[in-house]
């Protein structure tokens, strides 16, 4: 819905690997700012490339490109990235701008506490097995939303009791729990397990071989007992099996004797992870060989991380150490402005102890923002210079409307902006916590 087509051009497919121009019927000038592209092909398809995290971006002195991703469908299907677009633009300094709408985010809500642990085991010659071997990792919810992870000397790996997984090179198989698996960041009943080594809580289009910390934090909430390139489906390999107790009160996923890619068989890894009803989970560890190549351990709740990086850690060394999981207050704006239209102010995450939230909007922004920590509220920043309040009584997620706005065409280029916030007790000696900013440009389309 945030979407607008501004243009198209007829297009003759000139072959795989060859440019294929496309004129487009009517040009289109954009006003110096950022904006979302989408290029949709119709009756051709498009060519792209993987993204490896040093050939995403594009810039010269007028321009700047970040790629990217690919979806089967118009604004549907699963989302396939980093992928970068193989082709061109051509473009020409000058003209009169769009009259598009704007709605952006800026800053970010204050008592974010990301939740992703990990121990980077980057690749090394002659370094075949990881220092976690024979152990288990424990991950016990906690209070703050997250787990205390602990770690003690022995795995009692339970022979598999069921057939395998259909599980080859690169695959995900989507697995039921009897029961509602809590995690930071939600609940599911579905795992999506990945032959390379990792659980995710959230749908997986993709079995990424190769890890790194990017795709981590950008991708779904995930559990990664041992992320690396595994093929179960080689000649010989052991196999993945996923197991429910009897009780339905936990399940068994085991990497029984998986080869490393490529390894042909002198490299069986043997793991096993338990996700119990409560939250609980056990990774246990026989030998996981890694030779010459990476692998990443540890959860995620993914989604962006909160905007903020993860926590790295030694998951070998003796201390126990705890995570915790929790959303600050966001604002989210669910329209454009367009001229005539009503706009849908709605913030989220109200902790139930608020005693009061506001939402203001002005027509002056602090721009990057004033920062509270001197009044008592540390990483929480005003970025409005509020003319109007609106009142939010409750938690979790509240709205309040604006509109419909002017429809004459004199309105179109005014900025506004607007912020929320909330008294919460005991959240900090100041007793408030404060969203993200939302700049606004009215807009004819």
């Amino acid at each position: 819905g945030l979407w607008t087509q501004v243009t198209s051009g007829p297009v003759v497919s000139a072959d795989i690997d060859n440019p294929s121009p496309c004129i487009l019927t009517q040009p289109f000038t954009l006003a110096a700012g950022t904006y979302a592209v989408a290029l949709r092909h119709v009756g051709v398809a498009p060519a792209f490339t993987d993204g490896t995290g040093s050939n995403e971006t594009w810039f010269n002195n007028d321009i700047t490109l970040h790629a990217g991703a690919v979806s089967n469908g118009l604004f549907a299907g699963a989302l396939h990235q980093p992928r970068v677009f193989n082709g061109a633009f051509h473009y020409t300094l000058g003209g009169m701008p769009l009259p598009i709408a704007v709605s952006s985010d800026y800053g970010r809500g204050c008592n974010n506490v990301q939740g992703t642990f990990y121990e980077n085991f980057p690749v090394q010659a002659w370094v075949s097995t990881l220092d976690l071997d024979n152990t288990t990792v424990r991950l016990v919810p906690n209070a703050r939303g997250g787990y205390t992870v602990t770690k003690a000397a022995g795995a009692a790996i339970v022979p598999p009791g069921v057939p395998p997984i259909p599980l080859g090179d690169d695959t995900i198989s989507i697995e039921y729990t009897p029961f509602m698996f809590p995690y930071p960041g939600g609940v599911t009943n579905n795992l999506w397990v990945c032959s390379n080594g990792f659980i995710g809580f959230e749908p997986f289009s993709e079995a990424d071989f190769l890890p790194t910390t990017g795709k981590m934090l950008s991708q779904g909430a995930r559990l990664m007992p041992a992320w690396m390139d595994f093929n179960p489906g080689a000649i010989g390999s052991g196999k993945v099996h996923y197991e429910i107790d009897p009780t339905n009160t936990f399940v068994t996923i085991t990497w029984n004797n998986v080869w490393q890619y490529g390894s042909l068989g002198f490299m069986p890894s043997r793991f096993q992870v338990v996700l119990r009803s409560n939250g609980e989970i056990e990774m246990r560890y026989g030998l996981v060989y890694c030779e010459g190549a990476s692998c990443i351990v540890g959860y995620t709740p993914g989604n962006g991380n909160l905007g903020m990086p993860g926590t790295a850690v030694d998951l070998s060394a003796p201390a126990s150490f705890a995570t915790g999981f929790q959303r600050g207050l966001v604002l989210h704006v669910d329209q454009r402005p367009v001229l005539g239209s009503t706009l849908t102010f709605r913030t989220d995450n109200i902790p139930a102890n608020a005693i009061i939230s506001t939402n203001m909007i002005g027509l002056g922004a602090v721009m990057p923002g004033f920062d509270l920590t001197a009044l008592g509220a540390p990483g929480c920043s005003q970025y409005v210079i509020a003319d109007n309040n609106t009142l939010l009584f409750g938690s979790g997620s509240q709205s309040t409307t604006l509109g419909p706005l002017p429809t004459d065409p004199v309105w179109i280029g005014l900025p506004f902006f607007n912020q929320s916030a909330s008294l919460v007790p005991g959240a900090n000696a100041l007793g408030v916590l404060t969203s993200n900013g939302n700049r606004l440009v009215i807009g004819g389309i």
